[in-house]
Formats: C-alpha cells, structure tokens, sequence
C-alpha cells in the first residue's frame, strides 16, 4: 500500500473503531484491544505507526449478543456492517465491523467484499490441561479451515497458480479435494463445526482461547482474571479498552513488547488485492472493472 493510501486507510479504519467503541458504550457490550492493537496503545498510544489493522476481543456471552443486537439494529447505522463466518462467501473464523462506504477485497481465491475493518476475536473460557484444551481446539480448527477452503472460487489463472505453488503431484490431489469436497459439502462442514463448537463449549473455566484461529500453543492461552473489567488507555485522539492486566497479557505473547522491531520487520503483514475509500463495489462489477484493466 502506497504511503498516501496507508495513511488515509489508517484515518478511516480509525473512524471505523470509533463508530464500534459508541454502538458498544451504547449497549454496554464489552471489549478488549488485543494485538498489535494492544501493543500500540501501551507502546505508542495509538496505532503502531506501520500498522494497518485493529483487532479486539470479545468473551463468547458479549461476542453472541454483539452480532444479535447488530442483527436487529443495524438500519440504524447505515454506513456500518458487521461480516461473520457463516455468512454466505465469507471466509474468516472471526468478525469484522466495516465501513459500508469502502471497499476491501483481499484475497483473489475468496471473492468477498467488505469495508475497511475492526477484526473481532472471539475469546472462550475452557478447563483442562493444555494437551485436552489443543486437542479440542485444533480439531475445530481442522473442520473450520475445510470450511474456508470451501468458499474459494477457482478459475483458470487460480488452478495454475496452485498447480505451480505445489506441482502437479501435490497441488492437483489438492485443488480436487476442495472442488469435489469441500466446496459442494460446505454446508455440512459448517453444521460439523457448530457442533464442535457447541460441544467446546460446554467445558467452562477460568482459560482463555481464542478457537479456530491457529494450532494451538501454550502462550496463546490466558487466565481469565486477565480479563476482567476492562482498563481504558489513550489511543490517537480517543481511549479504546485493554485487558485489565494488559502487562501480563503482552508479556506472555510477545516478551518484551515495548521493544521496537529491527527497522526490516516495520511492515504490515495484511494482503490487499484490492482497495477503494471512496466507494463501494459489488463483486462482479469489481471483477469485470479489473478484468478491462488487464485487457
């Protein structure tokens, strides 16, 4: 992203979180920075300056009710909506609140569109020792990452790119599978995972996890106390809510956050096939625009 861009997604992404912070302060809805969305705040006081995303957590109880009260009142926001996995086409195991007036398309294989976005993580609280928490959670993991791979279109330019990226030995074996299975059986791959989680679930405690994000590792998972009432720190011109014990919290995943990283690793990680701040395009116009420009 241009340097012009970046700074001008940034100032959009930003009014973005603010318009979440009030539909949450005005339905007592409870959040926390997580992140580099948490890192920033205590580091920086606002965004990392080479960042270009912001993410937050929500406990299951305030994550349900979120998308349920956005459900029934969303024609009072027009400019705002929020995805879900679950949502026909879309592909991430998360949820994102997005500025309707923008538009982002990130990646080729998955033709959905949303707005520049606010990246909402759902976090459970489970029991067991590590090995019973991984097991559970990486299995989920499993059923959801099928069910992504489910919601890729292939065409011509995609199946070529695969069979290049793993050869024809691996990558048509692949490609296959994803057409012949896990595209038609999506739905029902979905049903499997909802029971999964349903079952995940029912083991309350006092460890949080975020579920089908990645394998599971020891430092991904967190006390609950960390999570208690929410602390509010400084975040460019307005206060976003961090972890109550935000320290320990960063600490464990990422050492000694306040360090910056080697200038090299100054970047943002986040791919984006393709951007626009000033309007909103539907898919297939988007894909017939980019087909005349490489025509």
């Amino acid at each position: 992203m241009a340097a012009e861009q970046h700074n001008r997604y940034r100032e959009v992404l930003l009014q973005t979180m603010k318009a979440f912070i009030s539909f949450c302060k005005e339905h007592q809805i409870t959040y926390y920075a997580c992140g580099g969305t948490a890192i920033g705040a205590v580091r920086h006081s606002g965004m990392i300056p080479w960042d270009d995303d912001i993410d937050v957590y929500m406990d299951r109880a305030n994550y349900n009710r979120f998308i349920s009260l956005w459900t029934s009142l969303q024609s009072k926001y027009p400019d705002y909506e929020v995805v879900c996995l679950g949502d026909d086409g879309y592909y991430l195991p998360l949820t994102k609140f997005a500025d309707k007036r923008t538009t982002v398309w990130e990646t080729p294989e998955y033709p959905f569109i949303f707005g520049v976005y606010v990246d909402i993580f759902p976090l459970d609280f489970t029991s067991g020792s590590f090995q019973e928490i991984a097991t559970r959670a990486d299995l989920y993991r499993r059923t959801i990452q099928l069910y992504i791979l489910g919601q890729e279109h292939y065409n011509w330019r995609l199946f070529k790119d695969r069979l290049a990226q793993h050869g024809i030995l691996r990558g048509l074996p692949k490609v296959l599978y994803h057409m012949c299975y896990c595209r038609p059986f999506r739905r029902s791959i979905w049903a499997r995972a909802e029971r999964q989680l349903k079952e995940m679930l029912s083991f309350s405690g006092d460890k949080g996890i975020c579920y089908g994000i990645e394998y599971t590792r020891e430092h991904e998972i967190f006390p609950k106390d960390w999570f208690a009432e929410p602390v509010e720190l400084p975040f460019e011109d307005f206060s976003i809510s961090m972890p109550r014990d935000y320290h320990a919290y960063l600490s464990q995943q990422y050492g000694d956050y306040m360090k910056l990283p080697p200038e090299s690793q100054r970047y943002s990680v986040h791919g984006r096939y393709f951007i626009d701040l000033d309007r909103r395009w539907e898919i297939d116009e988007l894909r017939r625009h980019l087909e005349n420009k490489r025509s």
